[in-house]
Parts: C-alpha cells; structure tokens; sequence
C-alpha cells in the first residue's frame, strides 16, 4: 500500500539522518542535497491546477474551506462530501501519484546518505 511505504521511507530516512548526525558522518553536500529533497518533497503536495471549483488552493493535503476551516484532502473530501464520484476518483489519482513520487524522492534521499 502506498501509504506504508511512504511511512517506512520516511522512517528510514530518519533513522539514516539521525546516525549521520549522531556520528557527525553529514557533509555539507549532503545535508544540502538533503534540505533540497525535502523541499521539492513539500512542492509534490501542490497540484498546478488546484483542487475543483477552487484553483487557486494548489496544495492536495491540507486547505481551507468557504468558511476558512481547516480542510484535509480538501479536493478529494469536498468532492465524497458532494457525492461527486468522478471527481473524487479523480483527485484520488492525484493524491496516489503524488505520494508515489514522494515516497521515491525519500527514498532516493535515503540512498544518497547510505
């Protein structure tokens, strides 16, 4: 599942980092390389064309509904709340694609400190 692996990549990631760091073994190019990771990671959480009938919110995980609450999977909630099914199937697509992106950039992140 999708989800466990992303979970695990980043445990892994962690546990990679925290030994570097433990044993001072992080060079400069690789805590950049890192840092840089990590923010494309949070930029894969954006989606160009924003959540339906609101493009101008870009981020897949968390947004804001009409009435400022907070909203998680705000494309894919809004829509099961609509019973809109296409929809919904639609930005589930989106959500999987981008969790399988990140959890191969955790990964590859992972494999650059080992």
């Amino acid at each position: 599942m999708e989800i466990d692996a992303f979970e695990s990549a980043g445990k892994q990631l962690n546990d990679s980092l925290s030994r570097k760091l433990a044993s001072s073994q992080l060079d400069p190019q690789q805590a950049s390389a890192v840092n840089h990771g990590m923010m494309q990671l949070e930029r894969n959480w954006l989606n160009p064309d924003g959540i339906p009938g609101r493009p101008w919110f870009k981020h897949i995980l968390y947004g804001a509904r009409f009435t400022y609450a907070h909203l998680e999977l705000p494309g894919l909630t809004e829509a099961v709340e609509k019973q809109d099914w296409p929809t919904a199937k639609q930005q589930a697509e989106v959500l999987q694609r981008a969790l399988e992106k990140n959890t191969k950039l955790i990964e590859q992140l992972n494999s650059s400190l080992n």
